[in-house]
């Protein structure tokens, strides 16, 4: 099922300026004010999220750790939260520190959480504001900010 030309799994009121999503024809795309002004014109597959993988949480500065068979990936929000993500099962969980047991951290499986705009969402909300920040050269390479100036 799609909405808008964004399939269910994306959907539009999921999405905010400064996401990051495909697009079929140009690939990755940051959302501007043209993205939602245009989305009704265009086929249904012609946006999609774009799936949590190694490659990207890299790019975001999560560290790696472990084997094929148990793979994480961690980011330190501050110094009591981080996310933490299970590169096997596919899982991202909010990590805190709860001060009951020194050192002991408890987790919350966040199971909705599939897409590179929503993870750059939640972090939105924890930090008060703040973007998650892209690091790696290569991912920035070809990006292209939507807007009306573009004439998309």
């Amino acid at each position: 099922m799609y909405i808008c030309g964004i399939s269910v799994s994306m959907e539009i009121r999921e999405l905010r300026a400064g996401n990051l999503i495909n697009r079929k024809r140009t690939g990755v795309v940051t959302v501007g004010i043209g993205t939602f002004v245009h989305m009704d014109n265009y086929k249904d597959d012609y946006y999609s999220g774009i799936e949590l993988s190694e490659e990207w949480l890299e790019r975001f500065g999560f560290r790696i750790w472990g084997h094929n068979t148990s793979k994480m990936a961690a980011l330190k929000i501050s110094d009591v939260l981080e996310f933490e993500y299970d590169l096997v099962k596919k899982e991202l969980s909010i990590c805190y520190d709860d001060h009951e047991i020194e050192g002991q951290w408890s987790c919350i499986p966040m199971f909705h959480i599939k897409y590179v705009h929503q993870l750059q969402n939640l972090y939105y909300v924890l930090t008060n504001g703040e973007e998650l920040v892209l690091y790696s050269q290569e991912m920035t390479k070809g990006l292209r900010k939507e807007s009306r100036d573009q004439g998309i």
